[in-house]
């Protein structure tokens, strides 16, 4: 009998390697099936029609139920949308049930973590949602790589009946047996191999066995079809008992204290696990302006991250980035999300700064730049990295402060909020920068969300000055 929270764990690296199978798969088909800029971008946001505004409402209602009574029935929902996205490639279709699948997720995620930060405070609280961070982020990471590698597999090719004269272009895999009609194709060939071939032959019977070929390979790709078994286990796993994970004492949480830090020293409280160097006893700003900033940045690097998420593939396509490297790139995304959040939960150091959000914000818009101005691999890497510090940075820092604002009855609330608003930024961003793609070519996107961020960047400054000005109303 695994520990409650172990539990938990693993049904969040399990349901969001579902999520990057099903994200990746369903990017790249698209770019691969020629989806214009647009439609890729009402693809990629349409997940967060639903669940941006249905999270907050999943929130609140899990602080009235039982977590479980939520997460359960999103699990189907999930799996029904998956198998949806096996029969469908119209872009709308996929768009609909894309939007299927955001609804499962927004009964999931907010109860989750509520869960997971239920009595936890200070730096255990700290540790909870650093290791829950990390079980998604593993999950995204190996359902980007798995769908990359999967999505490649080999199609074995049957026998097409067909009487046609083979060209000498295709000699080498094909086969025409005048005995029996048939064209005999050998070996196996990827969904880029067949295409060719379709090109290579004019003939309308050929090009029509092809063509249904190719649509069985695209209706049940290889990472669907691993990804429909994944919330069946994490429904399983939600029904079996589990023991509650031993308490820790640590104390009340963050507590103030008048007392100047040290020069260049960062200890610990002994009392609660906090440093004793927290910026809040230099700054003196309320909790509740740390939350809000977090939360726009936190907007920020969403709205930019999944804007290159959804337009990445038609840029790919462009340049013939292989889709398994197109899958490593979002892994290293993933990886690097991964390392900020064990920096994270290693010192406390980062808590109630501001600089923080505003320098990964800055790394963020510089990454979006090397998209726009490079085609070498190598940059693409280092741009995907400089995202997922961004967006792992920011992400962890509005949980962790929504956890710590909110009250331990209404924390469903507070994840609520910030799945919203997460959910928000990923539904507006692919939208715009699918926009931008339209009407200014493939590499505007890219330019208009660094520009994005910087705005942003600046409201967050207008934010953080108004609340200096009126920091006793906030108190």
């Amino acid at each position: 009998m695994l520990p409650r929270d172990a539990t938990l764990y693993l049904c969040c690296v399990l349901i969001d390697m579902m999520t990057g199978l099903v994200s990746f798969t369903v990017a790249r088909r698209a770019g691969d099936m020629g989806v214009e800029a647009a439609m890729l971008g009402v693809i990629g946001g349409a997940f967060f029609i639903s669940y941006a505004p249905l999270a907050p409402l999943a929130g609140m209602l899990s602080d009235r139920l039982s977590r479980r009574r939520l997460m359960l029935p999103a699990c189907g929902v999930c799996g029904l949308a998956i198998l949806a996205l096996m029969r469908v490639t119209a872009p709308w279709a996929v768009a609909a049930a894309m939007a299927l699948f955001g609804v499962g997720m927004a009964m999931f995620w907010p109860p989750m973590v509520a869960w997971i930060a239920e009595g936890k405070s200070g730096r255990r609280l700290a540790r909870s949602l650093a290791l829950y961070s990390l079980a998604w982020n593993i999950g995204v990471l190996l359902g980007n790589a798995f769908g990359g590698i999967l999505y490649v597999t080999a199609v074995p090719l049957q026998e097409m009946p067909s009487e046609i004269t083979v060209p000498e272009s295709l000699a080498a895999k094909a086969k025409y047996d005048p005995e029996t009609g048939r064209l005999q194709l050998s070996g196996t060939m990827k969904d880029a191999d067949v295409e060719r071939l379709a090109v290579l032959s004019s003939e309308p019977s050929f090009r029509r066995a092809v063509d249904q070929l190719v649509y069985r390979s695209r209706h049940r790709p290889a990472p669907l079809v691993l990804a429909a078994f994944l919330p069946v286990l994490v429904a399983l796993l939600l029904l079996l008992p589990s023991r509650p994970t031993k308490a820790v004492k640590d104390g009340n949480g963050m507590k103030e204290s008048t007392s100047p830090p040290a020069a260049n020293a960062f200890t610990r409280n002994p009392e609660d696990g906090t440093d004793a160097s927290s910026p809040s006893r230099a700054q003196g700003l309320p909790l509740v302006v740390y939350l809000w900033t977090a939360w726009l940045a936190c907007f920020a690097t969403t709205f930019s991250g999944k804007g290159l998420q959804a337009l990445f593939p038609k840029l790919a396509d462009a340049l013939d980035v292989p889709a398994g490297v197109h899958g490593l790139l979002g892994a290293s995304a993933r990886a690097a999300a991964v390392v900020t959040f064990l920096l994270m939960q290693v010192s406390f150091v980062w808590h109630r700064r501001l600089w923080p959000l505003w320098l990964t914000q800055a790394l963020l818009a510089l990454g979006m730049l090397i998209v726009a101005s490079s085609s070498a691999v190598p940059a693409f890497f280092a741009a995907f990295v400089l995202n997922g510090v961004a967006s792992g940075y920011c992400f962890y820092a509005s949980v962790y402060y929504s956890m710590e604002f909110y009250a331990a009855n209404r924390k469903g609330r507070g994840s609520g909020l910030t799945e919203g608003i997460i959910g928000s930024g990923l539904l507006l961003g692919p939208l715009a920068a699918g926009l931008a793609g339209h009407l200014l070519g493939a590499r505007a996107p890219y330019y208009f969300l660094a520009v994005a961020v910087a705005v942003l960047i600046g409201l967050n400054g207008l934010l953080v000055r108004w609340s200096k000005q009126n920091r006793s109303r906030l108190a």
